[in-house]
């Protein structure tokens, strides 16, 4: 299967892609930051518990 979209791997710095992250929460409304705060709360404690993979 082909894609339209351009790969972009080796094209962004890992501090890139976390501005553009951050931009892109910067837009989300407050219960949806809230949501996404408290999944990685709850993945955060399950990596301390078990590891990581």
């Amino acid at each position: 299967m082909s894609s339209i979209m351009p790969a972009f791997r080796g094209g962004l710095s890992d501090d890139e892609v976390m501005e553009v992250l951050a931009y892109i929460k910067s837009h989300w409304q407050p219960d949806i930051r809230s949501r996404q705060t408290e999944g990685s709360v709850q993945y955060e404690a399950q990596i301390v518990e078990f590891g990581a993979e």
